[in-house]
């Protein structure tokens, strides 16, 4: 992995493998959605997954007093996504 300084952002270059198929359906979106790039269109979608699976909390006692407050028992993370719409 590479490093790049763009001001005060720095930037990681990583290099992947993607299946001949993926990379036709991605070129299909890329073209139908208007984006410049693969690059950009990749970027998004990580950004993307990134937000719809962050969890809320970063440790276990942040969990328990999120039950607490709701007067809850306390259950899987699961359970708490879909009460929450996450």
């Amino acid at each position: 992995m590479e490093n790049y300084c763009c001001g005060c952002i720095t930037l990681s270059v990583i290099s992947i493998r993607i299946d001949e198929e993926v990379i036709k359906e991605l070129n299909n979106l890329r073209k139908l959605k208007g984006y410049k790039s693969l690059n950009e269109i990749i970027k998004e979608a990580i950004r993307e997954y990134i937000l719809k699976n962050k969890s809320l909390w970063s440790s276990r006692e942040e969990v328990f007093n999120y039950f607490k407050k709701k007067n809850k028992k306390v259950r899987g993370l699961e359970d708490i996504h879909k009460e929450e719409e996450l």
